[in-house]
């Protein structure tokens, strides 16, 4: 039951079915947790699977409850540790989030969404020379997967070597992958570009729907609009991804290249110090 939960929860975490089944398929997985737990009210795969359902339901908080429900029960659970370490990463505990990679990597060294993982996790930390070691790695093992090379190409880019990271994104986006993650790569390519009017052409209303359920998605597309001083567009979109856990303060405020455009706009300013209510509120 975990693994067909997990597979209805990934076609709504990719975009791998349209926007109008996103609620079923969340239902069917909350299903399959639901049947975990009439067997084992103690599975650590099952807090696993129910706290990636809520994540996505935009209930941070419960995710994180099910995921550390599911370390206590098995320190070595790699979803768990996996998502609990990018919920601290987003929430602005980046020390608390290396401490779970570290584990992670002992645990699973060579699956390329954990090297991604510890790339934004120095990315939340400010750190974007080490996100791009991280983020080479992924793609090294994993070459195909379009997640590894847009991930590198947003790091390439914030790192000065935007030329290098269109070029990817270009790649990523002549791929005729199902995921609508992977149509998130033309966008990207168009606003580093400045092509105003191609992007906007490019983020299709399916897209903008898609990013109401999955705040990186949300958080790509307010980078887009941004880099395009398409700045409302933006601010929408951030805060969408701030009811999904964006509260990381710092990274926000300061280390995210992509917002400069925004940080004097009035409606960012609010934004941010709703952020830092939450930041500053946060307990792991």
């Amino acid at each position: 039951f975990v693994a067909e939960g997990l597979i209805y929860w990934q076609k709504v975490n990719v975009g791998m079915v349209p926007v109008s089944q996103y609620d079923e398929c969340l239902g069917r997985a909350e299903a399959c947790a639901a049947k975990v737990f009439a067997l084992n009210p103690e599975s650590s795969k099952g807090h696993s699977l129910r706290g990636a359902i809520r994540h996505t339901r935009a209930d941070p908080a419960g995710a994180a409850r099910d995921y550390k429900r599911a370390l206590l029960l098995d320190p070595n659970d790699p979803e768990a540790l996996l998502w609990l370490a990018y919920s601290y990463g987003v929430s602005g505990r980046p020390a608390l989030a290396r401490a779970l990679l570290d584990r992670l990597q002992q645990v699973d060294p060579l699956t390329s969404v954990n090297l991604i993982m510890s790339g934004m996790v120095a990315m939340f930390d400010g750190n974007y020379p080490e996100a791009l070691t991280w983020t080479q790695r992924a793609v090294a093992i994993d070459p195909a997967n379009p997640t590894p090379r847009m991930m590198h190409a947003m790091m390439l880019a914030a790192n000065g070597h935007r030329d290098e990271g269109l070029a990817m994104l270009d790649g990523v986006g002549r791929d005729t992958s199902p995921m609508a993650w992977a149509r998130l790569a033309p966008a990207m390519a168009c606003a580093l570009r400045g092509e105003h009017d191609k992007l906007l052409g490019v983020v299709t209303p399916e897209l903008r729907a898609a990013a109401q359920w999955d705040e990186i998605f949300s958080w790509w597309l307010a980078d887009c609009f941004a880099l395009v001083n398409e700045r409302d567009a933006a601010i929408d979109f951030f805060e969408r991804a701030v009811e999904f856990g964006f509260i990381n303060l710092p990274w926000l405020s300061e280390y995210e290249p992509f917002l400069a455009n925004l940080r004097g706009e009035p409606r960012f300013v609010r934004l941010m110090e709703r952020v830092r209510r939450a930041w500053e509120a946060f307990e792991p």
